[in-house]
């Protein structure tokens, strides 16, 4: 029992050194250079999956609870919050607390309390996060613990790169820091009174002191809490190194999460259990690594155990490809899992208006993300939505329950900030008839169900003067004013209903094809569902 002891506290010590030569400048890179890249972190590579079939992983940002009110801003009132997501179907929640500023007295970056009294649109949030600072409560170990009294998993997910808003000057959670170092931008000493793109004026992390502040967040977070895993958002917001050479410049992406990776071995030591690690990315293998986040590279090296797949904001992605993802990371010898994520719109093409997710939605998006490979589901921003929110801590999305149930499949697009091409965008809208579209719809429609199509006019009183429309061949048996509110067809016009037989509808991909006389312009295209 002594020599054990002996050996425990010898390799906790190499592992703690070896992290601090790392991050303080001293000794050699933890990532020692091997043929073809970075070493591979053996330890915990192939341990057992931490996500079921029927996990949902629900996103809490940074600033949502703090917009409440005042009153709400207690011990009490962060336990309460957490009962919001119980009923046994969330499984995991990952809580974000820092978008550019951090929500908590942060030691390393700037709480979003210390801002300029003055500076623009500084607002509720920043009042309620010093209101439990100055009570001495900590939000995130308040619902972390919380959390697992409801049996539901706690994560950390960090925004790698948020610039929210970053072209006002002053504004309020811009940090001094960013501030004080242009140099440190994707577009170094950009005017940033002649505005711009948000990423130019991001990180670069093609910058060792980009790497190490951002780290110094990371290490910060892992010391002051006790959670299940930690994620890397690299989603907020997509460009995190010198534009143009993401491919080139991607190893220093790979250094970074493979850092965490290790920083995260010795703390798994020190808490007596598992800690994962999650990374989102863009949708596509193609543009994450076109943009310099080799996921797949990542969970090769056992760097990550999770890799989610999302779309950024402007449009929930019903066509992402799961199955690809996990191809790609099973014949790269990784054993990482893949949930794809959706944010809470929809939207048929970039400028188009954007619409509310709802629960036929959101099953939509859950049947096609299932049948595209999703192992299970993870949903952005959803609190923003609480009646949506109760639906999924109630019901939940098992692919089972998604099949039987009402749902909605638009056509919507990649609304990537950058890209490899506009291809990759798949931008199928607006189109003028004649014409056709391909819709994915997961599984088949229950036999009882009525099923057909939704076409949104960029003009009024469309039913007026209807064109004929097919599905897989089969015409429209009768067509009728769609019965939501415009503005969830994406705020078109008018908005036709045609419903066909039940059996017209195939499971996977529908061709739909729009006959007319004269020119129609479409700018929204759905296949609905009706479970009755």
């Amino acid at each position: 029992m002594f020599f054990e002891k002996i050996f425990f506290y010898c390799m906790a010590f190499l592992c703690f050194s070896r992290l601090g030569e790392a991050f303080a400048g001293g000794g050699k890179d933890l990532n020692s250079e091997v043929a073809g890249g970075f070493s591979p972190v053996v330890e915990g590579k192939f341990k057992e999956p931490c996500f079921s079939a029927d996990s949902i992983v629900i996103n809490e940002d940074n600033d949502h609870f703090f917009k409440g009110k005042p009153e709400d801003m207690t011990e009490k009132g962060l336990r309460d919050y957490i009962s919001n997501f119980s009923g046994g179907k969330i499984t995991h929640i990952f809580m974000c607390p820092n978008g550019q500023r951090t929500s908590y007295k942060s030691n390393v970056h700037e709480p979003i309390w210390e801002c300029a009294p003055d500076a623009p649109h500084r607002n509720i949030w920043c009042d309620n996060c010093k209101r439990l600072y100055d009570a001495g409560i900590d939000p995130y170990s308040v619902w972390i613990d919380e959390c697992r009294k409801q049996k539901i998993s706690p994560w950390i997910t960090v925004r790698m790169n948020d610039v929210h808003f970053i072209t006002i000057p002053g504004y309020f959670r811009t940090m001094d820091y960013w501030r004080k170092h242009p140099e440190l931008w994707r577009v170094p000493y950009k005017d940033l009174g002649k505005g711009g793109a948000w990423t130019d004026f991001a990180f670069n992390y093609a910058k060792k002191e980009v790497r190490d502040f951002q780290f110094s967040l990371i290490k910060e977070l892992f010391e002051r809490y006790d959670f299940d895993g930690i994620e890397l958002d690299w989603m907020r917001f997509c460009a995190h190194l010198t534009p143009g050479k993401g491919m080139e410049e991607s190893k220093f992406l790979t250094e970074f999460v493979g850092d965490v990776k290790r920083l995260a071995q010795c703390w798994e030591k020190k808490r007596g259990h598992p800690i994962k690690i999650s990374v989102r990315v863009p949708a596509t293998i193609e543009t994450s690594k076109y943009l310099g986040m080799d996921a797949v590279e990542w969970a090769r090296l056992g760097y990550v155990d999770l890799i989610v797949p999302s779309c950024f904001f402007e449009t929930a992605d019903f066509d992402i490809p799961s199955g690809e993802w996990r191809k790609s990371v099973a014949d790269s010898g990784g054993r990482a899992q893949v949930a794809p994520a959706t944010d809470n719109g929809v939207c048929a093409y970039p400028g188009k208006a954007r619409s509310p997710l709802d629960w036929a939605l959101l099953n939509g998006w859950a049947s096609n993300s299932y049948a595209r490979g999703a192992e299970f589901l993870y949903i952005f921003n959803l609190p923003y939505n609480p009646e949506l929110l109760a639906l999924v801590a109630k019901n939940g999305l098992s692919r089972e329950d998604v099949a039987g149930r009402s749902r909605r499949h638009p056509i919507t697009y990649r609304d990537f900030l950058e890209c490899k091409s506009r291809q990759d965008k798949k931008i199928a809208l607006p189109k003028y008839s004649p014409c056709q579209f391909d819709v994915f719809v997961g599984d088949r429609a229950p036999m009882n169900a009525s099923v057909g199509v939704v076409l949104g006019f960029d003009k009024e009183n469309a039913e007026e003067n209807l064109p004929n429309v097919f599905l897989n061949g089969r015409k429209a048996v009768s067509a009728q004013r769609a019965e939501l509110p415009l503005v969830n067809y994406g705020s078109s016009k008018s908005a036709v209903r045609f419903v066909f037989p039940t059996d017209s509808l195939s499971a996977g991909l529908n061709r739909i094809s729009v006959e007319s006389d004269t020119p129609e312009k479409i700018v929204w295209v759905e296949i609905f569902v009706d479970a009755g």
